[in-house]
């Protein structure tokens, strides 16, 4: 009995303490407004003018900037220099970012111009683009429009040298076939360049001299062949006439 009080003393003492307190439900922090320091809007502007000045009006004929394309050390325009523009900007908007720490790897205030000066020429560079796409679009059309119009009389001119000079010299050279046929490629060979330089002219870069070098090897059975021919056609020298023999002496 002495020993059953005790135990019962403990454990009402233990029913009788308060439970731990529970633990906060969490709730994320409220999102902390963050105001653009106040050069973020004049360096803006300020750069995006700037490259107006210098990408505007070649970019509506689609071309690049000459000062990107040639860059002038010594350039003393009314415009700044491409790679004066951000450094200029900063001078302007700001005032305490000194010319020593203008160029730091990694600083804030450089970095959001460069990528503003990128983010402004780049627009100028997709209108360059696209305009220069559709030029060469209407251009490649063009000529080979020109080059379906012309290639034919030019074919039938080289066609025509070859066959009428391997028959011209089928008739006065004993040569062997082939050797006719070389002397024939040789004797035309302006008209061929002349193809070549066709395709050439409207921008056929894949038509050159191995594809003519193909081209003839195609034609040099059927150049032979004409040559036989040509050859077989002309009649053979008749035999000269024999005089009379001599009547036998009395």
């Amino acid at each position: 009995m002495r020993m059953i009080i005790p135990v019962l003393l403990i454990v009402l003492q233990a029913c009788a303490q308060p439970p731990p307190p529970a633990e906060p439900a969490y709730s994320p922090p409220s999102p902390i407004a963050v105001q653009a320091p106040e050069w973020h809007g004049c360096l803006k502007r300020d750069i995006e003018r700037r490259v107006s000045q210098v990408w505007s009006a070649p970019a509506a004929a689609g071309e690049f900037p000459a000062s990107m394309l040639a860059p002038d050390k010594t350039y003393s325009g009314p415009t700044p220099r491409l790679d004066e523009i951000p450094a200029a900007a900063l001078e302007k908007c700001v005032p305490s970012y000194h010319s020593g720490t203008k160029y730091i790897s990694g600083s804030t205030v450089q970095a959001f111009a460069d990528n503003t000066y990128y983010q402004a020429k780049q627009k100028y560079v997709a209108q360059i683009l696209e305009i220069l796409r559709d030029r060469e679009t209407r251009k490649t059309a063009a000529d080979q429009a020109s080059l379906t119009r012309e290639e034919p009389a030019i074919m039938n001119d080289y066609h025509d040298c070859i066959f009428v000079d391997a028959d011209r010299l089928a008739l006065v050279s004993d040569e062997p076939a082939q050797v006719i046929v070389s002397s024939a490629y040789a004797a035309c060979h302006p008209q061929r360049t002349a193809i070549v330089e066709l395709h050439k002219r409207y921008g056929d870069a894949a038509f050159n001299d191995q594809v003519m070098d193909r081209v003839e090897a195609g034609v040099a059975g059927t150049l032979i062949l004409e040559v036989l021919r040509v050859r077989e056609a002309v009649p053979a020298p008749a035999a000269p006439n024999t005089p009379p023999p001599l009547p036998a002496p009395l």
